[in-house]
């Protein structure tokens, strides 16, 4: 005679078996993927959008846009993206990577991230910026002026004609609100022009930037290919505004 035990033991397995299909089914995160020129053929062939190597920030745009308004995810395969303008995420959408040896992102022509909109994450890809002009180089490779982003496990770089590889700040022309909840999880600073990780506010209001966590980053011979200016560092939490709530754990 079987023991209850094991019968008990048996249907439990069978219960947990046949969930794995419904909980799988839940996840209904709208993903589209983009490839870059010289992905492989069969990341082109899974791809929504193909770049050609020239203005990729266009065609990653047009997939982020053409997300739900509830968001999603853009995965961009492994390969180069050659970038000459801006990619500014949507609300509540991620841009994602396959990881920052295999996803990079050139930026030329003032070209970088804007994340703009809250609840913006980006993850797993490296960034490289040069050669800004005048107009744009208090901004970053990677700016934040929007609360409740998530910028995970991406690695950057930047010349001295911008003043941050990551710049978090405040501007009231773009997000009036208090800027906060914003994390940092294993993202670099590597060989720079210029500073690494910069907090900053523009305007006379709002100017506490609250709530922001650096979990495992690093910022690696900021400075080392030229100088934005002399006080080049690697960290700097506190330039035109004021802090509340930072962590900072290795």
């Amino acid at each position: 005679m079987r023991d209850k035990r094991t019968t008990k033991l048996v249907i439990a397995v069978f219960l947990i078996v046949g969930l794995i299909p419904i909980v799988g089914a839940l996840d209904t995160t709208p993903t589209t993927i983009v490839a870059a020129s010289d992905s492989s053929a069969a990341d082109k062939a899974s791809a929504a959008y193909v770049c050609d190597g020239v203005n990729d920030h266009v065609k990653i745009q047009a997939a982020l846009n053409a997300l739900p308004s509830s968001g999603g995810v853009v995965l961009l395969t492994s390969g180069t993206y050659d970038c000459a303008g801006i990619i500014a995420p949507k609300a509540g959408s991620t841009l994602k990577g396959e990881g920052e040896s295999e996803t990079y992102l050139k930026f030329t022509r003032d070209g970088r991230i804007n994340v703009d909109r809250e609840h913006v994450t980006l993850d797993g890809f490296s960034v490289q910026g040069s050669g800004y002009s005048s107009g744009v180089k208090w901004l970053g490779v990677v700016t934040v002026r929007a609360s409740h982003a998530k910028i995970h496990s991406i690695t950057g770089t930047a010349d001295a004609t911008i003043q941050a590889v990551f710049l978090l700040i405040h501007d009231p022309t773009v997000y009036a609100p208090t800027l906060q909840d914003i994390e940092f999880t294993d993202c670099k600073a590597v060989d720079t022009g210029t500073y690494g990780f910069l907090h900053n506010a523009w305007g006379t209001t709002n100017k506490v930037i609250k709530d922001v966590r650096y979990e495992n980053c690093a910022a690696i011979n900021c400075g080392k290919y030229g100088a934005f200016n002399p006080w080049i560092t690697g960290f700097d939490f506190a330039e035109l505004n004021d802090i509340e709530g930072l962590r900072v754990k290795n």
